[in-house]
């Protein structure tokens, strides 16, 4: 428990003291700031006074600097109650090293395993086209459909090992950006118009509405496209048959300089208890919901803006 004015520690347990390497009595004479390391102080410091001004609830991925100087990642949780008159911060640390080692462990499979299962997918996609242009000799009409289905699904497998090693490059914070100058609207329509066959299929209203004074940015068109994609997919699948999915391009803010892109749809919604999985890889909401769509995969897609 930390005080909300002086941010120092009022109570802690003895696990808390252990995890760290500090005592009771010296846990008691730090502030919150001194687990920090010093080139993380800075959103630290912002992230606390945003929750003590109940701009945000604390639930992140922190570095925590231990009594020994060892800093280690541990998962925070925290929300502010008033007790005795007194401000407080109410907080859990978990200790997640060994799930950052797995990280990074998986990581580190993931690019290796995409870059060994490239030499050989470009080979086959070679020896598909000498055979498929007739430089191995003449083929057959069926010869030839049955060698485009093959491309087809070499391109597909390629385009899976990209993904993978993207995911990992993503992890590792190396994923390299292509940004462009352009207006949001046309990639917005774009992938309106690529899931409307799908959304019709459910009987759903798939609709855009689009600010047509967007100011040109800089974005990568690939990157946000997927975005888009997984959203609007999402919508359509959990928003039962006669529904409806809106997404819409805005601007927001005083000055009106904040773009604003959101997926909105009349399914079930995330209930406000689960706001804090948003961000959690791979969680699932209450299973009821995936049993009543059985074709979703239950993960939550915020909005995104």
């Amino acid at each position: 428990m930390i005080d909300g004015e002086t941010k120092q520690f009022l109570l802690a347990n003895p696990a808390f003291c252990q995890m760290l390497g500090y005592s009771e009595e010296e846990i008691a004479n730090l502030q919150f700031m001194d687990l920090t390391p010093l080139e993380n102080l800075t959103p630290v410091v912002d992230d606390f006074t945003r929750l003590l001004r109940g701009k945000i609830n604390l639930v992140k991925e922190m570095p925590v600097k231990r009594k020994d100087g060892a800093v280690f990642y541990a998962d925070v949780t925290g929300t502010f109650i008033t007790l005795a008159g007194k401000t407080c911060l109410l907080a859990s640390f978990r200790d997640i090293t060994e799930r950052k080692e797995l990280d990074r462990m998986k990581s580190e499979f993931l690019s290796m395993t995409s870059h060994e299962l490239r030499t050989p997918l470009a080979a086959i996609k070679q020896a598909i086209h000498l055979v498929y242009s007739g430089t191995a000799g003449i083929t057959s009409a069926e010869q030839h459909r049955f060698l485009e289905i093959g491309q087809r699904n070499v391109d597909r497998l390629a385009h899976l090992i990209d993904e993978l090693l993207n995911l990992s490059k993503m992890e590792a914070g190396k994923l390299k950006l292509e940004k462009r100058l352009g207006n949001l609207n046309p990639l917005v329509s774009d992938a309106v118009s690529a899931f409307r066959p799908l959304a019709e299929e459910k009987k759903l209203k798939i609709e855009e509405s689009l600010n047509l004074d967007l100011p040109e940015i800089y974005f990568d068109s690939a990157r946000l496209y997927q975005v888009l994609a997984n959203l609007i997919s999402n919508a359509i699948k959990f928003t039962p048959d006669g529904g409806r999915v809106l997404v819409t391009t805005a601007l927001y803010g005083p000055g009106k300089d904040y773009l604003e892109v959101s997926v909105e749809d009349t399914g079930a919604g995330i209930a406000k208890e689960d706001f804090n999985k948003l961000f959690v890889k791979f969680q699932q909401l209450d299973m009821a919901l995936n049993r009543k769509n059985p074709r979703g995969d239950g993960l939550i897609n915020p909005r995104w803006c």
